[in-house]
C-alpha cells in the first residue's frame, strides 16, 4: 500500500547498462524488490542503475556501457510525485487511482554526457523541450532518497553520516553561544584567547631578533629588501560539530564490558550499518520536516505582512473586516507551526508532502549465521513496511526470501545470451483459495526448497520425504548422469493439497515444472469416497490453467502410492494392502535402491522423465479422467487387490 504523501519508484526500465544490451531490462516495485540469480545476471546492475538516475554515482564509460551495443545507455522511471511536492508542474503528472506519475528518461552519450527528459501526458511522449522541476538537481531531490550499502561497504562513513545529525542540534546551540558576546562560553573563549597571546609577548624580543638575523642574511644578496617577520596569535575558533564529532564514540557492550563497534565480526557491522541507516534517514526527515515548517513560518509572515498593508489601504468596512479576519486566520495557524501542533515530527506530519527513501543493498546475508540471516530477513521487510521507505535488494539465500509477504516482488534474472531475463512474482498478484496461504506459510517455515524454487534450477513438485529421498538418491549414485549444477529442485509438498497452490505460485512465475503425486485410493475405510482420491481432479485442473498460459507441465501419476509403484504390493493375513509405517518410508525406499537393480531402474525411469524437457506432459495417452480410472483398476487386477477401499 502505497503512502501518497511520499515519492514512490514504481518502475525501472534500463537500456545499454553493463550486461543489460538494447533489449532492455523493466522491473516493477512495490514496498520490497527481491532480486535473485546467478553471479553476473545483471541484479546489482539494477541498483546502480537508480543511483546514475539520481546522480549519487557518476556514469563511466568504460565501467558502465554495455559492450554488446552501440546505442545510448538509458534509465527511465515511473515515480509517483505527492502533489505537495513543490516546483514540479501538474502538467508533468499522469493521475491512475490516487497516485500522480512522473516518468522521466536519463541518457549518456558515449562520452558520458548526461540528459534527461520528461514524459509529457498530454502529447504521449517524452518532450523536446521543457522538464519536470526544470534543473536535474531539483528534480532528483523530489524522488526517493538512495541509500547503497555495498556487499564489502564499512559502516565508519554512515557511522559519520549519523553522529552528524545527532550532533547538529547541540552543535547549533553552542554556535549561538559563541556568537553572543555576553554569553559565559563567549567571554570563556575570549579569556582564553587573550591568555593564549601572552607568550607571543613574551617572546616579542627573540622573535624580532630573528628577524634582525633574517632581513641581515637576504641583504647579501638582495641589499635593498627588509624582511618583516611577524609572529601572532590568530583569532582561536571553536567548530562545534567537528569537535562533537571527533568527541564522540560509539561502543557495542558485550558481556558487561565495552567494545569499539569496529571490533565485532562483518556480519555484526553490516547489521549495524542497517541500523544506522534507519536512524539517521528517521532523524534527516525530522531535519527536513523542520526545515518546511521553516519555510510556511516565512511564507505566512509574508501573507499576514501583505494582509496588513491591504487592511490599512482598505477604504471600506466590509473589506477591512474581510482582511481583518484572513490576518486572524493566518496568525492562528502561525501561532500553530511555531508552538509545533503540526509538522512536529515526521510520525505527526503524514500531511507533508516528502521524498520517500531507497535502501539499495548487496548480498544482506553476507557473514550472517542462519539465524541471523532470518533476522535480518525479517528486519529489512519490516523496514519496508515504513511508509518512508522501499527496499532493493540482491540476494543468493533463500533464507531472505519470503514470497507471502504483502507488498512483495522477486524478480530472477538469468542470462543464456545477450540480456538478462527476467521471470517475476508479484505476492499481491496471486490469489488463494481459503487456507492455502497459511499452507504455504507453514511449510516455507519447514522447507526453505519452497524459497529455494525461485533461484532456478528446474523444479519438480513431489509429496513429500520418500520420493525426495529416492531421487536423491539416485543422483548419488549415478553421479556423472545428474550432474550437480543440472539438479533441480525438489518441492516437497507434505500432502497432496498443497501441490495446486504452489504450481499456482509457478505458474505466476511463468516457469515450467513437472510434478508427480500419489493417485491414493478411492475410498476410506468406511467405504465414503476418498478426499486424497478427489484431489487428483484439482491437481488436474490447475495443470490445465499453467498449459494455458504457455507453460510446460510434466505430470506423472504414482499407483496409488509411490512405494506400491515401485516396490510391488505386500498383503496382510486378510488381504489388505500392507502399507509401510510413514516414518519408515523413505528409509525402505533408500534402501531398496542401493539393493534392488530393478527398484532403482523403475526410479529412476520416473525421475529421467520428470526431469527432461522432450518428455511427454501427459501421463496418460488419452482423457486424464478415464485413463485414470482404467490404470487404476487395470493395476487392481494385476495385483488382485480385494481390499475395498481400492474399489472405484
Amino acid at each position: 500500500m502505497i503512502n501518497i504523501m511520499r515519492s514512490k519508484l514504481l518502475n525501472i526500465t534500463i537500456k545499454n547498462l553493463g550486461c543489460i544490451g538494447e533489449e532492455g531490462l523493466t522491473v516493477d516495485l512495490d514496498n520490497i524488490l527481491c532480486l535473485v540469480g546467478q553471479n553476473n545476471s545483471g541484479k546489482s546492475t539494477i541498483l546502480r542503475s537508480y543511483e546514475l538516475a539520481v546522480g549519487t554515482q557518476s556514469y563511466s564509460f568504460d565501467k558502465d556501457y554495455c559492450k554488446r551495443s552501440s546505442e545510448k545507455t538509458s534509465v527511465e522511471i515511473s515515480v509517483h510525485i505527492p502533489d505537495g511536492i513543490g516546483n514540479i508542474a501538474e502538467k508533468w503528472k499522469e493521475k491512475v487511482g490516487d497516485l500522480s506519475i512522473v516518468r522521466s528518461k536519463w541518457e549518456w552519450e558515449l562520452n558520458g554526457l548526461k540528459t534527461r527528459k520528461t514524459y509529457d501526458p498530454e502529447i504521449q511522449d517524452y518532450a523536446d523541450e521543457g522538464n519536470a522541476a526544470g534543473l536535474d538537481n531539483v528534480f532528483n531531490s523530489r524522488l526517493p532518497i538512495p541509500f547503497r550499502i555495498g556487499a564489502l561497504d564499512s559502516s565508519n562513513s554512515e557511522l559519520k553520516h549519523l553522529l552528524k545529525l545527532i550532533v547538529d542540534p547541540i552543535a547549533e546551540s553552542l554556535k549561538e553561544k559563541l556568537d553572543d558576546e555576553n554569553s559565559e562560553l563567549s567571554k570563556a573563549l575570549e579569556v582564553f584567547s587573550n591568555e593564549a597571546k601572552i607568550p607571543v609577548q613574551e617572546h616579542k624580543a627573540k622573535i624580532e631578533s630573528y628577524n634582525e638575523e633574517i632581513t641581515k642574511s637576504h641583504n647579501k644578496i638582495f641589499p635593498n629588501l627588509i624582511i618583516d617577520l611577524n609572529i601572532g596569535m590568530s583569532e582561536i575558533k571553536v567548530d562545534p560539530i567537528q569537535a562533537l564529532i571527533n568527541g564522540s564514540k560509539l561502543n557495542i557492550k558485550e558481556f558487561g564490558d565495552n567494545v569499539d563497534w569496529d571490533q565485532q565480526g562483518t556480519g555484526s557491522q553490516r547489521a549495524l550499518f542497517w541500523s544506522l541507516l534507519q536512524v539517521r534517514s528517521r532523524l534527516q526527515s525530522m531535519n527536513n520536516i523542520k526545515v518546511e515548517k521553516e519555510k510556511k513560518a516565512k511564507a505566512l509572515e509574508k501573507e499576514i505582512k501583505k494582509l496588513e498593508a491591504d487592511k490599512q489601504k482598505a477604504k471600506t468596512e466590509p473589506t477591512i473586516k474581510a482582511k481583518q479576519i484572513s490576518i486572524d486566520e493566518k496568525t492562528a495557524e502561525l501561532s500553530k507551526l511555531i508552538s509545533g501542533e503540526i509538522l512536529d515530527d515526521e510520525n505527526n506530519s503524514e500531511d507533508v508532502a516528502l521524498p520517500g527513501y531507497m535502501l539499495l543493498i548487496d548480498e544482506p546475508e553476507i557473514a550472517l549465521h542462519p539465524n541471523g540471516i532470518r533476522a535480518a530477513s525479517k528486519y529489512l521487510y519490516d523496514l519496508a513496511k515504513d511508509d518512508s521507505w522501499q527496499v532493493m535488494l540482491t540476494t543468493h539465500s533463500p533464507l531472505f526470501i519470503n514470497p507471502f509477504e504483502d507488498h512483495t516482488t522477486i524478480v530472477r534474472l538469468s542470462r543464456n545470451e545477450g540480456s538478462p531475463s527476467p521471470r517475476t512474482y508479484k505476492s499481491d498478484n496471486i490469489k488463494f483459495e481459503d487456507t492455502e496461504i497459511d499452507e504455504l506459510k507453514l511449510l516455507n517455515n519447514f522447507d526453505q526448497n519452497l524459497s529455494e524454487m525461485f533461484f532456478g534450477q528446474y523444479p519438480i513438485i513431489i509429496e513429500g520425504d520418500t520420493e525426495f529421498a529416492s531421487f536423491e538418491r539416485i543422483m548419488q549414485i549415478e553421479t556423472e548422469k545428474y550432474p550437480l549444477v543440472l539438479r533441480p529442485i525438489f518441492i516437497r509438498a507434505r500432502g497432496k493439497f498443497t501441490i495446486v497452490p504452489i504450481m499456482k505460485m509457478l505458474q505466476h512465475f511463468k516457469v515450467n515444472f513437472s510434478v508427480l503425486h500419489d493417485s491414493d485410493y478411492p475410498k476410506n475405510k468406511n467405504g465414503h469416497v476418498n478426499g486424497v482420491w478427489t484431489g487428483n481432479q484439482n491437481i488436474y485442473k490447475q495443470i490445465q490453467e499453467a498449459r494455458k498460459v504457455g507453460l510446460k507441465v510434466i505430470h506423472r501419476i504414482s499407483i496409488s502410492t509411490f512405494e506400491l509403484e515401485h516396490l510391488g504390493v505386500y498383503f496382510d493375513e486378510d488381504q489388505n494392502i500392507l502399507l509401510p509405517p510413514a516414518k519408515s518410508k523413505p528409509w525402505i525406499m533408500y534402501n531398496e535402491i542401493k539393493e534392488d537393480i530393478n527398484v532403482k531402474k523403475s526410479v529412476e525411469k520416473i525421475f529421467d522423465e520428470l526431469l527432461n524437457s522432450q518428455s511427454s506432459e501427459e501421463p496418460f495417452d488419452k482423457d486424464f479422467n478415464v485413463s485414470l480410472e482404467k490404470n487404476f483398476n487395470d493395476w487392481v487386477k494385476k495385483n488382485k487387490i480385494k481390499d475395498s477401499r481400492f474399489t472405484i
